[in-house]
């Protein structure tokens, strides 16, 4: 699915979006809000890891903070 492609936030909500329009029929079994979350979690990490390395450690972590903050 990914070969070729770095991965991006465009690139997952694209993802997100095709999930949610039920073209993966495989993944009947799976709960769709926890597939909704976990799409959540990678773009936030994706923005932590931007701050790593382009600001530091500090911003990504206190960005990494809040997010476990709000849950």
């Amino acid at each position: 699915m990914l070969a070729g492609r770095q991965l991006s936030p465009c690139v997952l909500l694209e993802m997100r979006e095709t999930f949610r329009q039920g073209h993966m029929q495989d993944l009947s079994h799976i709960n769709h809000g926890d597939v909704e979350g976990y799409f959540g979690v990678l773009i936030t990490l994706y923005y932590i890891h931007k701050l790593l390395s382009s600001h530091g450690i500090r911003p990504a972590f206190e960005m990494l903070e809040r997010k476990l903050k709000q849950g």
